[in-house]
């Protein structure tokens, strides 16, 4: 099966498509299923963002944490970034796709854990030294995890559930390959994004339809 991925956007810093060929037996009971994830090099100072749904969409971006006067640094350092990035993958997949009725697959513990306390209703809970300063760059002057949390909390439709990572999960998978591609080339990587990303969406469709397809 040859799966087309037509372009939905390819704006820098952000890059996002989707896969047709949503396979049978690609949600239960409904629910789409989607993963997110997010990596960082602490010393390139550079992370990267992604995600991927099981219908096919697909997104990554690149997360730049530099001290200049135009961009002061507004998260923490440390085991909070990490979290915080993971989160902000959350907020890039909930922003760009409009999902609804779908399981997010996790697999930071932190973050999983501020995930239900704000599905829960605990919006002002947020990671260890994040910073709540207004934000210039959004409209509302909210930071990101502000608008994910009080989001999230008006979301009873979504689920949050733990994947363990680097154990061969096929969207966590994916969705870890993308954040890796969305800081390496950020880092200077020549590599192309879009046919590099394409093709490892197309591979997980074509997985996932091969398993279904397989008589029991």
């Amino acid at each position: 099966m040859t799966v087309a991925c037509a372009a939905q956007a390819s704006l820098e810093p952000f890059t996002a498509s989707w896969c047709p060929g949503g396979f049978a037996g690609s949600r239960r009971q409904g629910r789409l299923l989607a993963a997110t994830d997010a990596g960082y090099h602490p010393r390139t100072r550079i992370g990267g963002l992604g995600f991927v749904v099981n219908d096919g969409q697909w997104g990554l971006k690149p997360y730049v944490n530099v001290k200049a006067k135009t961009a002061p640094i507004v998260d923490p350092s440390g085991p909070s970034l990490v979290a915080v990035l993971e989160l902000r993958a959350v907020e890039l997949l909930l922003a760009t796709t409009g999902i609804k009725e779908a399981t997010v697959l996790i697999d930071n513990a932190y973050a999983l854990r501020l995930l239900d306390r704000w599905h829960a209703g605990h919006i002002a809970e947020m990671p260890e030294g994040y910073n709540l300063r207004r934000r210039s760059m959004h409209p509302s002057g909210l930071p990101t995890l502000v608008r994910l949390a009080t989001e999230v909390a008006a979301r009873p439709d979504l689920e949050f559930a733990k994947v363990a990572g680097h154990t061969g999960h096929p969207l966590n998978e994916v969705a870890d390959a993308l954040a890796k591609l969305a800081r390496r080339r950020q880092e200077g990587d020549e590599v192309d994004v879009k046919e590099r990303a394409e093709g490892l969406v197309r591979a997980f469709l074509r997985q996932a339809a091969s398993q279904v397809d397989r008589p029991s």
